[in-house]
């Protein structure tokens, strides 16, 4: 018999509880945390708490409607689940009180669909956002939500996801997203997370081999915020044998390896370096394809032990016993890199499974997961601006702060290089073995305060009126001791509307709500005029080492000691660098 984990049984609750409370629920959950198992459990318990809830599934692939309906019969057998998806079978059925479909298929009878009260949705991050200017659908997904929601305006959203963020939108919920988007999901219900899964025995453990000097795509176009698929094949077509001294050096022993490759031209090329591989892609025919997926399932009858594909397997895909993965597509999309590797991620005890390797002879690892923690990923959020208003992209230097456009290889700022220099090469290049354990952070240090001060702070970045930004400086003179003379200044930073929209301001009105009761200020002469009265003082500030600097953690107050009248300057000169965290 099944036995529910401690993190699904949250997962379940917390679930019920949001959607219950007339929310929409959005879940992130790791790739074989068992998605299905725990969606199953809430429609069962939703189901038997109002039992006139009528609900859409709605499935990325037409391979997993029948997987899911067997997994939610099987769960709730006294429940009418019926299929609408062409490809799966010749009639659309929508008369269950639980009805999957695919968004291809269900765009097509849209028109005829009773009420519904819920749509369902896994891998929900493939959802493209609406946009606030628009009301024109975004795409299949908005179409058949928004007809839906004119026909019951209190229709509930319940969405799952391993990677809660996308190329499109950046994080797909709340305010973290590309200015003028429009997200679906107000907060992140819950999350599960790799280190939990992985320590806990459910997920393997993942080692891996990457390269530390990689191929040059500097004469690769960027479309859309991705590489270009066609000029990206023509380079890495070229450095198809990385791939087969990658496989003979460092995966000579696994049993099951997946190739991911950027189009079928790249896939032909690799798949002729590996005599004894199976191709597996969206051009070949259901029939073929079907057979070469039962090659490399069955490899110990067949030897098929390398299969060679492109997206088709990233999402969905579920073989326990891969023990490798080889990243041979450069991506700029943080969400596909997570989805390719949580294809190795199962555990399989009866093959002899104890890890999964993953060997990158692309920079995706490193563009993607600095830190090896799949945890905590490098998401960039796309800006509003760019040569032409089209959207542009950013990171924030972790030495320094500073907000700098992604292709940046160094911080303008303070000088930090990004990554090292991109070389050509044919033959394999120069590996490091990593560690993708969760380093703990550093716990922070107590510093004590003795004097802090607010300022008008002007930014080197100009607005959209050609000004040059402006935000709140709050700096404070610290010691490592009490009795200590050796000062060190530590800076904190407040974003207002006047300047500054999105994450920054959010940001801001967090950091504005540890420091006072007030309401928050809606301008930065406002905020500092305010502050000086309003202000509590902390008596130590918490600060980890980030990268050379200072950085504050969180405060530690005594009652309700207020700051000190500061000396306010209307423009305080711009420093040596503009170490602004967010």
């Amino acid at each position: 018999m099944f036995e529910e984990r401690g993190y699904q049984i949250q997962a379940i609750n917390k679930s019920i509880q949001t959607l219950n409370s007339g929310q929409n629920c959005l879940l992130q959950i790791p790739t074989g945390g068992g998605k299905s198992y725990i969606v199953s459990k809430v429609l069962a318990e939703l189901t038997r708490l109002h039992p006139q809830l009528k609900i859409l599934v709605l499935i990325d692939r037409e391979i997993l409607v029948l997987q899911l309906q067997e997994t939610m019969t099987s769960v709730m057998p006294d429940k009418n689940i019926t299929i609408a998806c062409k490809g799966v079978q010749s009639t659309i059925d929508l008369t269950g009180q639980i009805v999957i479909s695919t968004r291809q298929s269900f765009i097509s009878v849209l028109d005829e669909s009773p009420l519904f009260n819920l749509i369902f949705s896994d891998e929900c991050h493939t959802w493209r956002l609406p946009k606030e200017s628009d009301d024109k659908p975004a795409g299949q997904f908005d179409s058949i939500y928004k007809t839906l929601l004119s026909n019951n305006p209190r229709l509930r959203l319940f969405g799952v996801t391993a990677t809660a963020y996308s190329l499109q939108a950046g994080y797909i919920y709340a305010r973290v997203h590309a200015p003028g988007l429009v997200p679906y999901f107000e907060t992140l219900t819950h999350k599960v997370t790799y280190k939990e899964l992985t320590d806990n025995g459910f997920l393997c453990p993942i080692r891996g081999h990457i390269a530390e000097n990689t191929v040059n795509l500097s004469d690769v176009e960027i479309t859309a915020g991705e590489y270009n698929l066609k000029q990206l094949s023509a380079e890495m077509g070229r450095h198809t044998k990385t791939i087969k001294d990658a496989i003979d050096l460092y995966a000579a022993d696994r049993k099951s390896i997946l190739v991911f490759c950027v189009d079928t031209d790249h896939v032909e090329a690799v798949y002729d370096e590996l005599p004894g591989s199976v191709m597996i892609h969206s051009k070949m025919h259901k029939t073929a394809r079907k057979e070469s997926l039962d090659m490399f399932k069955d490899e110990l009858e067949t030897n098929a032990r390398i299969a060679i594909s492109i997206n088709i397997l990233s999402l969905g895909f579920d073989h326990r016993p891969v023990d490798c993965i080889i990243l041979a597509r450069p991506t700029k999309s943080t969400s596909l890199c997570l989805q390719q590797i949580g294809r190795g991620l199962r555990m399989s005890p009866e093959t002899g499974k104890t890890d999964c390797l993953i060997i990158d002879v692309t920079e995706n690892i490193l563009m993607h997961f600095g830190e090896h923690d799949l945890d905590r990923p490098n998401v960039i959020v796309p800006r509003a601006g760019g040569s032409k208003g089209k959207p542009c992209m950013f990171r924030y230097c972790e030495a320094c702060g500073e907000e700098c456009f992604a292709g940046c290889i160094q911080c303008p700022a303070c000088g930090h290089d990004f990554k090292k220099e991109s070389i050509p090469a044919e033959f394999l290049p120069k590996m490091i073995n990593i560690d993708f354990d969760a380093k703990p952070p550093a716990p922070p240090e107590p510093w004590f305060v003795q004097g802090m001060s607010v300022d008008v702070h002007q930014s080197k970045k100009k607005g959209e009126n050609g000004e040059h930004k402006q935000l709140m400086k709050i700096s404070f003179e610290v010691t490592a001791s009490e009795q200590s003379y050796d000062f060190v200044s530590v800076s904190e930073w407040i974003c207002f509307a006047d300047y500054y929209t999105g994450f920054a301001v959010t940001m801001g009105h967090k950091k504005w709500g540890e420091l006072t009761d007030e309401p928050f200020p809606d301008n930065v002469t406002e905020g500092v005029w305010l502050a000086e009265s309003v202000f509590k003082r902390p008596v130590q500030v918490m600060c980890v080492m980030d990268g050379q600097y200072l950085k504050v953690s969180s405060y530690v107050f005594d009652g309700d000691r207020m700051m000190e009248k500061a000396f306010v300057n209307d423009y305080v000169e711009q420093e040596d660098f503009d170490e602004i965290p967010f």
